[in-house]
Parts: C-alpha cells; sequence; structure tokens
C-alpha cells in the first residue's frame, strides 16, 4: 500500500518477493488497489497510508501510562520503545508537563507516574548486540564483501542517566534491571579488510562518523 501510494504497482515480484501476486490480488479484491493499464494504483479513498504502519514494531503491543494523582490513562506507549521512555525514574512528557515514572509493571504493561517539577531529563544507557542468523546473499565490490541476511537484534536497557535542562550537566545516574528485547530483521552488512581501517586510522578519518553516514546513502 504505501509503495503503491508513491507510485503505480506493476511487475514487481523481484523486489517484493514471491507472495507479491497473491497480495497484490487480495488488495484488489479488497478495493484497495485499482488495476489500468496493467498498473496497480491505491485507491484514492486511502490518503496516506504510512500513517498506520509503524516501522520499528509489528507486535501492536502497548504498555499503558497512568497518572497516579488522578489515577487517569495518560496516553499507550508501544512496547519497542517503552523500555527507553518509561522505566522506572524516567521523566516522561505528556502535551508539554512532565511526569517521574515511579513503577513499571512488566506483567501488566502498565507505567506509574506522577507529575513532577524537575529540573532535569533522563536518558538511557543500553547495551545492543546483534547476532546474524542467515546469510542469503553475498557478492564482492572491490575489496569489500558485502551480505544480506537474517538477523537478530537484542538490545538492554541497563541504566539511565539524569541530565540538567538547559545545561545537559549529568547530575545522576541510576542502573535498572529489565529484561532483553529482541528484534528479528533483515540486514546489510559488509566486511572492510584490515588496511582499509588502518589507512584511516593513519589518516585521522572518522571511522564511525563515515559508517553512520553510510547508513544514510
Amino acid at each position: 500500500m504505501c509503495a503503491a501510494w508513491e507510485l503505480p504497482l506493476g511487475s514487481d515480484e523481484e523486489i517484493f518477493g514471491s507472495t507479491f501476486r497473491q497480495r497484490k490480488a487480495e488488495l484488489e479484491e479488497q478495493g484497495v488497489l485499482r488495476e489500468r493499464r496493467q498498473r496497480w494504483y491505491l485507491s484514492p479513498r486511502i490518503a496516506y497510508p504510512a500513517q498506520g504502519i509503524n516501522i520499528r514494531s509489528t507486535s501492536g503491543e502497548n504498555f499503558a501510562v497512568v497518572d497516579t494523582s488522578s489515577d487517569s490513562l495518560l496516553e499507550t506507549v508501544e512496547a519497542s520503545v517503552a523500555f527507553f521512555q518509561i522505566h522506572p525514574g524516567a521523566i516522561y512528557l505528556h502535551q508539554g508537563e512532565s511526569y517521574l515514572v515511579t513503577d513499571l509493571d512488566l506483567a501488566n504493561r502498565t507505567a506509574y507516574a506522577e507529575p513532577t517539577t524537575a529540573s532535569y531529563y533522563t536518558q538511557t544507557k543500553e547495551i545492543e548486540y546483534l547476532r546474524i542468523v542467515k546469510r542469503t546473499r553475498s557478492r564482492s565490490c572491490g575489496l569489500v564483501k558485502v551480505y544480506l541476511g537474517e538477523v537478530e537484534v537484542t538490545n538492554t536497557v541497563v541504566g539511565f542517566k539524569k541530565k540538567a535542562q538547559f545545561t545537559e550537566e549529568v547530575i545522576g545516574e541510576e542502573p535498572l534491571d529489565l529484561p532483553p528485547q529482541h528484534f528479528p530483521t533483515v540486514a546489510l552488512w559488509f566486511d572492510l579488510p584490515p588496511e582499509v581501517i588502518d589507512r584511516l586510522d593513519r589518516e585521522q578519518l572518522d571511522f564511525a562518523g563515515g559508517l553512520h553516514a553510510t547508513e544514510h546513502a
């Protein structure tokens, strides 16, 4: 749907995979896609399909944030970002107001927060681990070997910093004991020859910055 909103679909099975034809037919039957001259267009009744799709989480699971001062629901937070935003001790912003998270009930997926006038904000510290599950494709580009495959990302929030507003001075740190989160996905990665890394170091170039820039290429 998102792709069809950008451009009409054609014979794009190579891009979208073996289930493309079947899924395209289903969407056409539902009236979501309309065929014209072997091109499939998104129905004009669908304004912007991307707003209903979350690329960061496919679980559909949410955590409730409850204001303990009024025993009312503030809002819900996606499970994929809950440990970053509503961990115990977090300063949570809602409609311009600050709340201090006092407890996070994992079993019931509920965070309890109270209004606060704290002059700091919180920033999580996490450990991320990536495991290659399966290499599906590979090719050589000069001296660089490029891979495409299935991976599993494991992220564990291990603590948080308290930073003063405006100055960003670290005024405190607290540990957290939260379970790791696992995220299966597809990744592209490459192996750089050691001599390339050594050359970047000798020329005092920003290796980490270069990798980050590659992510946006």
